[in-house]
């Protein structure tokens, strides 16, 4: 919906968050999260605003510079979030819907791993994952069984144990072991393999105790700084 067609004069309730549209923010900055409250350049007539049915979520779609565009995902995960994506992923909402649109947020490799194991994806955050393994011995045997994982024969894994890791220098960790995958040129592949605790900022501390092929959600404008 067009802002130019909204109430911007009212808060809006998005489960645990609040939306406030704003005269105030910069034109380079059209949204920000100050905990609980979210707060939207509601300025730009142009702009839209898209209040999801099926969870506390929403999409919000402005301009910044002279023509760029930049789309907002924003509302209540486990606590209140808001991040920038890759304009690409509006365009896959308004085609498809917003059903669709969270399902194109898991990544292609990671669906594919859950749907060849017969293993579910799970998620932290932006931390998205599906079991590939009983145990690091087994690992190896998977690799050859799921040769979507890489399209090299070779590969390596890079294993560091006991430890506390940032997951993709994200603010998400992971207190026990993680693996990069490196193909026979030396080159790290996207995605790691984790087992232990996670833990992150504004989400429950959670406990893979299987080794998981693990990436990021897919659209992320600025991955490291993901909220």
């Amino acid at each position: 919906m067009r802002l130019l067609e909204m109430d911007t004069r009212h808060q809006l309730g998005c489960g645990k968050a609040t939306i406030d549209f704003s005269d105030t923010l910069d034109n380079d900055e059209p949204a920000i999260r100050n905990g609980d409250r979210i707060i939207l350049r509601g300025t730009d007539l142009v702009a839209e605003f898209f209040l999801f049915k099926s969870a506390p979520l929403f999409l919000f779609a402005t301009i910044v510079g002279r023509e760029d565009i930049s789309v907002w995902f924003g509302g209540t995960d486990e606590q209140p979030f808001l991040v920038r994506l890759d304009a690409v992923a509006l365009k896959g909402f308004m085609r498809n819907g917003e059903n669709a649109f969270l399902d194109s947020l898991i990544p292609g490799k990671v669906k594919a791993i859950s749907e060849t194991v017969q293993n579910p994806v799970v998620r932290q955050g932006d931390m998205i994952g599906t079991s590939i393994a009983k145990s690091w011995k087994d690992v190896e045997k998977a690799f050859e069984t799921t040769s979507f994982l890489t399209n090299e024969k070779r590969f390596k894994l890079c294993l560091n144990t006991n430890t506390n890791m940032r997951m993709f220098d994200t603010r998400h960790t992971i207190n026990g072991d993680l693996a990069r995958i490196k193909n026979s040129s030396g080159n790290t592949l996207r995605g790691i393999i984790v087992l232990g605790k996670l833990e992150a900022p504004d989400h429950a501390p959670q406990v893979w105790d299987t080794p998981h092929f693990v990436q990021q959600t897919n659209f992320l404008y600025d991955p490291k700084n993901a909220d």
